[in-house]
Parts: C-alpha cells; structure tokens; sequence
C-alpha cells in the first residue's frame, strides 16, 4: 500500500458513535410538549363551539317558545280560521251590494275629439263630407302635397 511517500504505516483511526439518546429524550419532550398544547387548544375550540351551539339552541327554544303563546291567542287562531276557510271556500263575499256607477263625465266626449253636445254628424261634416263604409273611414284624409315651389322635386347640389 501506498502512504504518501512514507515508509511507515498509520495506526488505524476508530469512529466512536456519540451519545444521542439524551438528544433523543430531549426531542420527544419537546414533541409531546408541543402535541400537548396543540391538543389543547383544540379541546378549547370545541368546547367553544360546544357552548354557543348549547346558546343557540337554547335561543331557538325560546324563539319557539315565544311564537307557540302568540300563536295561541284569540285574535290569530280567528285570523288562521278565515285564512283556512278561504282557501278552502273561496274568498268570502261581502254582503252589501256593490255600489253604482256613477254617469259618464262630459270631458270624455271632450278627449274624443269632440265638444259636450256636439253630435257625430258634425265630426263629419268638419272633415268634408261623409265617411266611408269600413275600414276605409277609418282613414284620415291628408292635404295634396305641392307639386311646384321651394323644396319639391328632384334636388341635385
């Protein structure tokens, strides 16, 4: 074997393994340490929730409670009877008769186009003489266009 040039031989080193276990311990005291208080904050979590879930269902039994006496009285239960018997009946009807119509208003001939006591013979005579049969005096006569002066025929600029 070789040796860097040196004729005599070197002892032979030993690795000694070192002591780890006290190591060991330590970081599993720290790991239960920590799983410990982890642990405990989520006992402490849940029993938070654990209480406002028991709040809250006691709010809601004295919400129930409280609607059960309000349903109970004479007023509502007399209410719920008529709701019933008119969705089984029908609406109930009153007794007393509708009232009447009172009459027509003269400014409704008025938006018709024509003056109070004015007759529909003089509608015709104003639009220049007498209608025709169907849907044709329906038709609203219009004045002839001009066919000379300013602005009629064909403009070319």
């Amino acid at each position: 074997m070789c040796f860097g040039g040196r004729q005599q031989a070197a002892p032979q080193s030993v690795i000694y393994m070192p002591q780890t276990s006290s190591y060991d311990d330590q970081f599993e005291r720290q790991m239960d340490l920590l799983r410990q208080q982890m642990d405990n904050q989520n006992k402490m979590m849940q029993q938070q929730l654990q209480s406002s879930l028991d709040r809250t269902r006691d709010l809601m039994g004295r919400i129930v409670e409280a609607r059960t006496q309000q349903a109970e009285t004479p007023q509502v239960i007399d209410e719920e009877v008529r709701e019933r018997v008119e969705v089984i009946a029908g609406p109930v009807q009153d007794l007393t008769p509708p009232p009447v119509a009172p009459p027509p208003v003269s400014s409704a001939s008025i938006v018709m186009g024509r003056e109070p006591g004015a007759s529909r013979e003089s509608d015709v005579l104003k639009r220049g003489g007498a209608k025709k049969p169907g849907k044709a005096g329906l038709r609203i006569p219009r004045a002839a266009g001009a066919s000379s002066g300013v602005g009629v025929g064909l403009n070319i600029s």
